[in-house]
C-alpha cells in the first residue's frame, strides 16, 4: 500500500463511523430509542467469495430485535429473531418489491452460513419451510451507497421493519 492508499483507507473508515454516530444523533434528537455499537465477526460476500471482517464496524440496534451496520459494502438494515412460521409469502413479495436492487439474505438463527434466500419467492419460502431452523435473520444491503440522508435511511428501515414484522 502506498502512503495515499493508507490515507484514503483511513478516511473511509472515519467516513462510516461519522455516517454512524450521525445518524444515531439524529435518532436520539427525535425521542428513537437506539444504541450504537463497534461490532465484530461480521462478514460480506463479494464475487461469490466469503470475507470475514474481523475489525470493528458501526451498529446501531433498534427495537430489540434490528438494527444497522455501516459496513464496507455499504449499509445493511438486520432484522432478527424472525420465527420460521410468521414469514409469508406476501411478505416476501413485497420486500422483494420495496428492495429491487438490494442484496436481500435470510439465515437460520443457528446456521448464519446457509442464505436460505433464493431467486423467487416460492423457492424461498421453500427453502424456509425444509430447513431445520426456527428463528431467521433477514439482512437487507444497500451495496455501495454510504451517504444515505438521515430520513431516507430510517424511512426504508421502518419499512422494512414493517414488513418483516408484521402480524
Amino acid at each position: 500500500m502506498t502512503p495515499r492508499d493508507i490515507v484514503e483507507f483511513h478516511n473511509f473508515y472515519n467516513n462510516l463511523y461519522k455516517s454512524a454516530e450521525t445518524f444515531h444523533k439524529f435518532l436520539e434528537k427525535n425521542n428513537y430509542y437506539s444504541k450504537l455499537i463497534y461490532s465484530t465477526r461480521n462478514g460480506f460476500y463479494m464475487n461469490k467469495e466469503y470475507f470475514e471482517e474481523k475489525y470493528h464496524i458501526p451498529e446501531i440496534e433498534m427495537m430489540d430485535k434490528s438494527s444497522i451496520v455501516f459496513d464496507v459494502i455499504g449499509i445493511t438494515y438486520y432484522y432478527w429473531s424472525i420465527k420460521k412460521e410468521s414469514i409469508k409469502l406476501e411478505s416476501l413479495s413485497l420486500l422483494n418489491e420495496l428492495n429491487q436492487g438490494n442484496r436481500i439474505e435470510i439465515y437460520g438463527a443457528d446456521n448464519y452460513m446457509t442464505d436460505y434466500y433464493d431467486d423467487t419467492d416460492e423457492k424461498t419460502l421453500d427453502n424456509i419451510k425444509r430447513s431445520s431452523e426456527d428463528v431467521f435473520q433477514i439482512s437487507i444491503i444497500e451495496r455501495f451507497k454510504y451517504n444515505i440522508k438521515n430520513e431516507e435511511l430510517f424511512e426504508i428501515y421502518l419499512k422494512n421493519y414493517g414488513v418483516i414484522f408484521r402480524i
